[in-house]
């Protein structure tokens, strides 16, 4: 059990500061450290997806002054949102699975414009990157 708990420490730690390697290295790892360590398949699974769970655990939602920030200079249709231009941006959706993240917004801005947005953002680098914007209904 000594063993177990350590070796669940160790991964948790790893899997901390390595975040995209969780999925593959920790089968990898487990498997490999099963043998010496007398773990179980049972007991490898368990780990592998605290290890998921945790790693999960630790990503920050992704909020309105973030996505303010991130379609600041981005083109919808023919709209480009001006960095310099007020919005006021109300999370409406937020559907997060594994690294992907799926945000339906409503946008208001300065000059008339409103509607909803759908936005999907990656979890790459220990952040949260929009990486596709598209428009529900902003006019």
């Amino acid at each position: 059990m000594r063993v177990l708990r350590t070796f669940f420490f160790l991964g948790c730690i790893f899997f901390w500061v390595f975040p995209a390697a969780a999925g593959q290295i920790c089968t990898e790892a487990l498997r490999q450290s099963m043998a010496e360590a007398g773990l179980t398949t049972t007991q490898v699974r368990g780990i592998c997806q605290r290890a998921t769970e945790i790693e999960a655990e630790a990503r920050p939602p992704v909020t309105a002054e973030q996505i303010e920030k991130d379609i600041s200079g981005k083109i919808l249709g023919t709209w480009i949102f001006q960095k310099s231009e007020w919005r006021d941006i109300d999370i409406l959706e937020a559907d997060y699975s594994g690294d992907k993240a799926k945000i339906e917004v409503n946008i208001d801005t300065i000059r008339n414009k409103s509607g909803r947005v759908r936005l999907r953002y990656q979890w790459t680098d220990g952040r949260w990157k929009l990486y596709r914007l598209f428009n529900v209904d902003f006019q």
